[in-house]
């Protein structure tokens, strides 16, 4: 390494435009590579997605499914639920999501962070990490907040046992702290107070109902037992409850535009847009890469006579490899420093001005960087 060292210090100029070019089209491929990421692991923080539903109505004479709230209690005679008494349902929450939901704390003025308003079960659906307290509403009155909130309005102290004033003179109780999911989730939120148990939303808010299977049931046999049934609104026409994925049912709800006024709802990027992305992506890799082995080859030729002294003093073709290796090593190491001062620098310019916030995601960066590091010289 030392020797490797030596010899790319002595060739600056061939070594600077190597680092160069490798830092502007890995800058590039990396800030693509962790927004693709992570709108491909949008809601993995959940650890049973694959089990995890939207519960969703169809119309007579109509393909498409649409989002609903799970039952109506007013229909008890009548009503099939799609969650009561199936035997496939492991559990099952109702969430509101909230618009115009304000906070007013002690000192400052009134705002409207992200919003929900939750029952008991949600706890057991939607898994959250807490950092203190407890995570399970039970009591009206009763709410808990996201680090970042907590940070806001009781600076430095626990948030536990505070009171937060909300609506037109509500007071709320926080009874837990929690930390935000580890990857990008469809429904972010910074609040979410205790919503009653029944049919009828608060006010300012829709309501979707999330169903998770028992592990081995199979959905599309759950789907085929729910009956046709008339109730409420669609007296005139009958309609069949089911189920359907969780995160790919909220986009499609999204894109008819039912949810773009509530905040705590967090769109994703097409499939289409995200494979024209991974394609500039690797265009960006293939020009850095090719650049950088050319560069490397012509560094290599001006030291042919150098190669084969070494080996008619006895150095082995793993002697040479090895040297080769540590120089392109140390190059590779040095371009990763660059990638992360430019992407680190991009982050806050992507999210004011193309509104595209990336959440830390330690292993994936980790894991591109050590792929690099320890691939890059394997590659020249």
């Amino acid at each position: 390494m030392k020797q490797a060292f030596r010899i790319i210090s002595r060739m600056k100029g061939y070594t600077a435009l190597s680092l160069l070019g490798l830092i502007i089209s890995l800058s590039g491929t990396v800030i693509i590579s962790r927004y693709l990421y992570q709108e491909w692991t949008t809601d993995h923080f959940m650890p049973a997605l694959d089990r995890t539903f939207l519960c969703c109505v169809q119309l007579e004479g109509e393909g498409d499914w649409r989002p609903m709230e799970t039952f109506d209690p007013n229909h008890e005679s009548q009503f099939v639920s799609p969650v009561l008494n199936q035997s496939d349902v492991e559990c099952w929450t109702n969430i509101h999501l909230r618009a115009m939901y304000a906070v007013t704390p002690e000192k400052g003025e009134m705002f409207y962070p992200q919003a929900l308003s939750v029952d008991s079960a949600f706890a057991q659906v939607y898994p959250l990490e807490a950092v203190e307290g407890t995570l399970e509403l039970r009591a009206k009155g009763q709410c808990m907040v996201s680090e970042e909130l907590a940070g806001r309005l009781f600076p430095g102290e626990s948030a536990v046992g505070k009171t937060i004033n909300v609506g037109l003179g509500d007071v709320n109780t926080v009874v837990g702290v929690y930390r935000q999911p580890s990857t990008k989730s469809s429904i972010r939120f910074d609040i979410a107070d205790y919503g009653d148990e029944d049919f009828y939303a608060p006010q300012n808010s829709i309501t979707i109902g999330v169903v998770r299977l028992r592990e081995g049931a199979s959905v599309s046999d759950y789907n085929k037992r729910q009956p046709e049934q008339r109730l409420g609104l669609f007296l005139d026409r009958p309609i069949r409850y089911g189920l359907q994925p969780y995160t790919q049912e909220l986009q499609k709800y999204f894109a008819k535009g039912y949810l773009k006024e509530y905040s705590c709802f967090v769109p994703s990027a097409s499939a289409a847009h995200l494979w024209m992305l991974l394609f500039v992506a690797a265009l960006l890799l293939g020009v850095g890469l090719f650049n950088f082995v050319n560069l490397f080859a012509v560094m290599r030729s001006h030291r042919r006579h150098e190669l084969h002294v070494r080996r008619l003093f006895g150095a082995s073709r793993w002697d040479v490899f090895a040297q080769l290796y540590a120089e392109t090593f140390l190059v590779a190491v040095l371009t990763m420093i660059g990638v992360w001062t430019v992407v680190e620098l991009a982050e806050p310019l992507l999210a004011t001005y193309y509104n595209i916030e990336v959440l830390p995601q330690w292993k994936f960066d980790v894991g591109l960087t050590l792929a690099v590091i320890f691939g890059l010289p394997l590659i020249t």
